[in-house]
């Protein structure tokens, strides 16, 4: 996600004026990366079941995973608290499970494990584990 976002942020800065052959600095990336990123925080709530393609859809279904993954990585070159509490309250929301459960087979209901991973690291307690690893 860290290389969607970074790829986007350079693609749209350079189509504003920078030559093809040279990056943008990385303030630039960094300060349309926040902007995005503000835009998403203040429309989501990281919790809520939301409505997609007719469906209500738990935030910690694939897509939404990949989004906080990148939040992650976000966090990691700029840590805001706020980054922190967005991602901690998708967690807590979805009580620290993968989507459907422990026993999913489906892989993409475990993508949203990684993001517990991210915060498990920077606060380690075994609960937040507990359900990936069952």
């Amino acid at each position: 996600m860290k290389r969607i976002i970074l790829s986007a942020a350079i693609a749209a800065l350079s189509l504003s004026g920078f030559a093809q052959d040279q990056l943008p600095a990385r303030t630039d990336i960094l300060k349309l990366a926040t902007k995005v990123n503000s835009w998403f925080m203040n429309k989501y709530d990281a919790a809520d079941a939301f409505l997609g393609g007719g469906k209500v859809r738990t935030t910690n279904l694939w897509t939404r995973a990949v989004y906080h993954e990148g939040l992650s990585a976000l966090y990691g070159i700029d840590p805001r608290e706020e980054y922190y509490q967005y991602n901690l309250k998708m967690a807590e929301g979805n009580n620290w499970t993968p989507r459907y459960g422990a026993y999913t087979r489906d892989a993409d209901n475990y993508c949203c494990v990684q993001t517990y991973v991210d915060l498990y690291r920077l606060e380690p307690a075994a609960y937040k584990l507990r359900q990936a690893i069952a």
